[in-house]
């Protein structure tokens, strides 16, 4: 005889807690709960019998979920009901793509080739990221990485060095993380893609004061993420990669820098990511008579309060 391993169903929340819940759960798409509520169970008539009365309008740039009153309230039920109750042997697991191609549509608003549903799987994850070429041999102890730059792309390199176990270190010539979110602060600069998106899948905020975060929002989200992660151990602020040159010696490549006092110096690594982005160095109009203009020029990129 064996001990009963299978999950138990949470205690019951507060009425006043539950009344929250339900308060918040029916301003959600339905399409999105159709979707919660099939991983949930595990049972895909939930989908045949919710997603024909749930229909999607326009919500640039994705689209919205709408359904009546009547409809959103069982939705809202069912999925209280299966919050509380033990998780079903056949909820969605990680391989269960069949299950997860049905719900597709109801979230999204829209039919999905078959050739994209890995890559949301991926993305929403359920499935471990996968290397686009399989790694054959176990990386070098000796191996360090030079990654130059400290905006989103810089972070991110760093935090794949750091799951891989590699020695890193980060240039950048700014005194902060962030990249273009630390150094563009004109007024109204935003993200133009939604924050669901344009953030990490391992640290989801669920903050975000709107669909499209600020940019200096964004800035305290990158800067978060520095924090949480110690990349400032790794990081050499105020120092700016002038030149990389190839050792063919010592096969690394040298990183010339220099520090904000103009001091120079030679350090090496194995291998370099180049993680300046494109919007690092404010461009001026050419417009003629500029240089010897005598006025106020103000750069969005330059911006002074």
């Amino acid at each position: 005889m064996t001990a009963d391993t299978r999950a138990v169903p949470a205690p019951l929340a507060p009425a006043a807690d539950r009344d929250e819940l339900e308060a918040n759960l029916v301003q959600a798409d339905p399409g999105v709960l159709v979707a919660v509520l099939a991983q949930l169970t595990g049972d895909p008539s939930v989908v045949d019998r919710f997603g024909p009365k749930i229909s999607h309008v326009p919500d640039p740039p994705e689209r919205a979920g709408v359904t009546d009153d009547d409809t959103m309230r069982a939705l809202v039920d069912a999925l209280i009901a299966a919050l509380g109750a033990p998780r079903a042997d056949n909820a969605l697991a990680p391989d269960d793509r069949e299950l997860f191609t049905r719900v597709l549509p109801v979230a999204l608003g829209s039919d999905v080739d078959d050739e994209f549903v890995p890559l949301l799987l991926e993305q929403g994850g359920f499935h471990l990221s996968q290397p686009s070429l399989p790694r054959t041999v176990p990386i070098p102890s000796t191996t360090t990485v030079a990654i130059i730059g400290a905006g989103i792309a810089g972070i991110i390199t760093a935090l794949a060095a750091a799951d891989a176990g590699v020695n890193y270190q980060i240039f950048d010539r700014n005194a902060e993380v962030g990249g273009t979110w630390l150094t563009t602060r004109y007024p109204g600069i935003g993200v133009d893609t939604p924050s669901a998106y344009y953030s990490l899948s391992r640290e989801v905020n669920p903050d975000w004061s709107s669909y499209y975060p600020q940019g200096a929002e964004y800035q305290n989200y990158l800067v978060s993420l520095a924090d949480k992660y110690g990349l400032r151990e790794h990081t050499r602020f105020s120092t700016e990669v002038e030149a990389l040159w190839w050792d063919d010696e010592r096969k690394q490549w040298q990183i010339h820098a220099i520090d904000r006092d103009g001091n120079r110096d030679v350090s090496y690594a194995r291998v370099v990511v180049t993680a300046a982005g494109y919007l690092n160095r404010p461009r001026w109009p050419d417009v003629p008579g500029r240089e010897s203009f005598e006025g106020i020029s103000v750069h969005s990129a330059l911006w002074d309060p």
